[in-house]
């Protein structure tokens, strides 16, 4: 079957690529109805419901260089993944993409700049693993100061949802009842034991993290590679994505709390570059290793965590969602692989 695009490929110096190609004047008509129906989606007209104004109206209300541009979109977004198997290219991050030619009839022209696999030449990893493994276990213990510590957490808790009344909270009796009333608790003792154990898995989790965390660490610094700069700032602009959220959950503006902090997208950047290189790094090493021992996740897996992401976020993109899953669940299964290398 023809494909409904032509391109070629050619690598580029900083571990880049370069796709130039065209997407058929056919393939890039497809796209005209979806354009038309997405662009509708945001556009409020007198008579007419959100997202359900007829096309023959829809068309008079749009620019015809902004159809073309949604069209744009659509049709690379659509055929990219494929355009990336027909020019044989390891693609770990988004491209940067520039349309050269864009006409009503006509094939649609375009560029790419892409990140490819960097070339990555790793240690002996299962000996840094065995080492880091062989290491006397750091000691997990909880003590009775921190279990009561918690217990007045929950009377304080309780008692900003009991007030008297004048407004002043009641501090309950740390008492049977009052474990109880938390929640499946037989008694106070129960209370405890359960608290005692839900601190114990909390700190087994750090001790767990840290010392995931000191392998990779001990492996990145045997691990030679060209890190593209495209991925760190890609790195940097996810970063900046999840801190605006974390902000605006909190229930501030983004804007006021740069202003109140003396500080500016472009010094958050800055002062973000190492850690996202970082980061960048780490994702490189803990793929390449995955590569090299034949580790992924099952494609029954990858699917049940795309479903459970795409629950709590619903307005995410399925494919993002699974490439996301795929990426978490394949990190997990390589940070078991090294934790039992002895």
């Amino acid at each position: 079957m023809e494909k409904p695009f032509t391109v070629g490929a050619k690598k580029l110096p900083g571990s880049l690529a370069e796709i130039e190609g065209e997407i058929s004047a056919e393939e890039f008509q497809k796209y005209r109805a979806p354009a038309i129906k997405k662009l509708g989606e945001n556009l409020s007209l007198p008579g007419f419901r959100r997202g359900h104004i007829p096309e023959a109206v829809l068309v008079k209300h749009v620019s015809e260089m902004g159809l073309l541009e949604e069209m744009a979109e659509l049709a690379i977004q659509r055929n990219y993944p494929e355009i990336i198997v027909e020019c044989d290219l390891n693609v770990i991050s988004y491209p940067e993409i520039k349309i050269t030619k864009l006409a009503a009839g006509n094939p649609l022209g375009f560029k790419a700049v892409v990140p490819i696999m960097p070339e990555i030449i790793l240690p002996d990893y299962k000996e840094i693993a065995a080492k880091e493994n062989n290491k006397a276990p750091e000691k997990v213990e909880t003590d009775e100061k921190e279990v009561e510590a918690l217990m007045e957490e929950f009377r304080k808790n309780a008692g900003q949802s009991n007030k008297d009344t004048d407004g002043n909270p009641i501090i309950p009796e740390l008492d049977d009842d009052f474990a109880r009333g938390l929640g499946n608790f037989k008694n106070l003792a129960d209370l405890k034991e359960k608290a005692g154990e839900g601190i114990s898995k909390e700190k087994e989790m750090r001790v767990k993290d840290k010392k995931r965390l000191g392998i990779l660490e001990e492996i990145i610094k045997g691990t030679k590679m060209d890190l593209p700069e495209m991925i760190i700032a890609s790195e940097i602009s996810k970063m900046m994505a999840q801190f605006r959220a974390d902000i605006e959950g909190a229930g501030l503006k983004f804007d006021e709390y740069l202003k109140r902090a003396s500080k500016t997208e472009e010094t958050l950047r800055k002062e973000w570059r190492e850690d996202a290189k970082k980061r960048a790094s780490f994702q490189l090493v803990l793929n390449k290793i995955a590569l090299a021992e034949n580790i992924k996740a099952t494609k029954e897996d990858v699917e049940k965590e795309a479903e459970h992401i795409l629950e709590h976020h619903p307005k995410a993109n399925s494919n993002n969602a699974r490439a996301y899953a795929e990426m978490i669940l394949s990190n997990e299964k390589v940070f078991e692989f090294l934790e039992n290398v002895k």
